[in-house]
């Protein structure tokens, strides 16, 4: 390709995108980033994917028959394949509006995908039921958004840990930006000791990271240490309910395929979690969907999911016929495999295999 055509192509893109997103600054960053990614960064994202097809499944059959749930594995060889995903990911996600990085449950359907992360992260707030000042950890914060709002929402110090160090970066950048003098950001990976004081949290919250845990049992092991007296844990996370089977040909597709939309790595049946937390001397309080202020259940994230896998599609088939001088090639493959896998999520949530944002409820009994 001449100069010529990569500079009229260039401003093509860009001018298509300026217009399309009415100037938002971190979308049009993010639409820089992926079309400057190196071939090198672009294949270490793909071959990344391979991580999502390895991993331990543990269904109900398994939980009843005390088959262990712990993954046997090298973690910090995981946490350089997992970085190398969440770098163009973030981008991924910030070009579609999720820049929090997860699919919350339908608290209303009326309000958009981000207005209903709001309402999920509220219901958090509220069910860790803290006092003014307290000091709140937020395992896998990512780019430190939900810890921003659980922050304000509790008047709390909030303290983000995360693997992938742009994204601290990123979260330090936005409180400076928020001027929150109450959230703090440091590395921090959940299958290492965590790096606080015994008893130093009134309250730990989580949000979809406990899939890349390789023990539950230790990480309980951590939370009771750190966590004071009487304290609670809330988490919203990923786990398989009644009806999967792992032994059901149809279901382990569906599960093969949907782990690489969900960026899962572990998938275990929800009652493993309460066992491991039980074995620590918490109580486990809740565990079930989440429900609203009116005491009835949620919707389904189907409905939400389906959302920012239309704007996702919409969006790439947009950028697609705007790259005239085919530019972001490289990415057409993954995007058009994407959507294949998306089919299989929406299917896998349909017939209530697994949920994205089970609610638990732990307090520490000691």
């Amino acid at each position: 390709m001449h100069n010529w055509q990569i500079i009229i192509s260039g401003f093509v893109v860009f001018f298509g995108i300026l217009l399309y997103f009415y100037i938002d600054l971190e979308i049009l960053k993010s639409y820089y980033n992926m079309a400057t990614y190196s071939k090198k960064d672009y294949k270490k994202f793909i071959d990344s994917y391979s991580l999502y097809e390895k991993g331990i499944t543990v269904d109900k059959n398994d939980y009843k028959n005390n088959v262990s749930h712990i993954y046997e594995t090298n973690f910090e060889k995981n946490t350089n394949i997992i970085n190398e995903t969440y770098d163009i990911l973030h981008d991924i996600c910030t070009i579609i509006g999720l820049k929090k990085m997860y699919i919350p449950p339908e608290f209303d359907s009326n309000k958009s995908i981000q207005e209903n992360q709001e309402l999920h992260e509220k219901n958090i707030a509220k069910s860790l039921n803290v006092k003014p000042n307290s000091k709140i950890l937020d395992v896998g914060c990512g780019c430190g958004r939900i810890s921003n709002f659980i922050s304000k929402e509790t008047n709390s110090y909030v303290y983000g840990i995360n693997i992938n160090k742009k994204h601290i970066e990123d979260a330090i950048n936005f409180s400076k930006k928020e001027k929150n003098d109450k959230t703090f950001f440091k590395y921090g990976n959940l299958n290492e000791p965590i790096e606080f004081e015994d008893n130093f949290f009134d309250a730990i919250y989580v949000v979809q990271p406990l899939s890349y845990c390789n023990n539950l049992d230790n990480l309980f092991k951590e939370f009771r240490r750190v966590l004071k007296p009487n304290g609670k844990i809330v988490l919203s996370d990923y786990v398989l309910l009644d009806d999967f089977d792992k032994n059901n040909e149809n279901h382990k597709k569906l599960l093969f395929s949907s782990k690489k939309i969900m960026e899962a790595l572990n998938s275990r049946y929800y009652k493993y979690f309460e066992k491991s937390a039980e074995k620590n001397n918490f109580k486990t309080l809740y565990s079930d969907y989440f429900k609203k202020d009116d005491n009835t259940y949620t919707g389904s994230e189907i409905n939400q999911l389906k959302g920012a896998l239309n704007k996702c599609s919409s969006i790439y088939k947009t950028i697609k016929k705007m790259d005239v001088f085919n530019i972001l090639k490289t990415y057409y493959d993954f995007f058009d495999n994407w959507e294949l896998w998306s089919n299989d999520l929406i299917e896998a949530s349909e017939k209530k295999l697994w949920y994205m944002s089970w609610k638990f409820v732990f307090q520490n009994k000691k």
